[in-house]
């Protein structure tokens, strides 16, 4: 719809104006809540020493709810990181490729989709969407939707972290 094309035509404007890491991943978790019924979005990124994955900005629909505690599949992101693709799930208590996934029994999420942010052929971080609603379930044009927003972000992310390299570099010869 012509909505979605406006948040992501504004999206690119919007992470071109900054090179500020944490600015570039909060803009990215506003804009997803602003065009996709997510009770929870969260930007997890891969720590390039340690491969760990981290949680680096995230988004409630009603902060008031945020518990502080992130409802994520760390099976959806596994897969999602280690096939390098998105991973949809329109019922995730009975998805058969999530059975049995550590702790998702715990987490109240009935949809949720994870895309992996790649830049340069690697996996930077993951994008995660998720919500209980049981009348707002993703569907694949989402998927499209957020493999699109994952593709920007990995961009904007590799340009902020050379940048940031770049000027450590300059730093540490004056």
């Amino acid at each position: 719809t012509q909505h979605r094309l406006d948040v992501i035509l504004d999206l690119g404007r919007a992470l071109g104006t900054t090179l500020e890491l944490p600015v570039l991943l909060q803009v990215v978790v506003n804009r997803i809540t602003e065009v996709l019924p997510v009770e929870q979005v969260a930007l997890l990124m891969v720590d390039p020493e340690t491969g760990a994955i981290v949680p680096r900005a995230t988004r409630f629909r009603d902060e008031r709810q945020a518990d502080g505690r992130l409802r994520i599949s760390r099976r959806m992101v596994t897969r999602a990181l280690r096939e390098r693709i998105a991973v949809l799930t329109n019922d995730a208590a009975s998805d058969i490729r999530l059975q049995n996934a550590e702790g998702l029994e715990d987490l109240p999420i009935r949809s949720a989709i994870v895309a992996p942010m790649i830049a340069q052929g690697e996996p930077v971080g993951i994008i995660h969407l998720a919500t209980s609603s049981e009348t707002d379930v993703f569907d694949e044009s989402d998927v499209h939707l957020v493999v699109g927003i994952a593709a920007q972000a990995a961009i904007a992310i590799e340009k902020a972290r050379l940048y940031t390299d770049l000027r450590s570099a300059y730093e540490g010869l004056q």
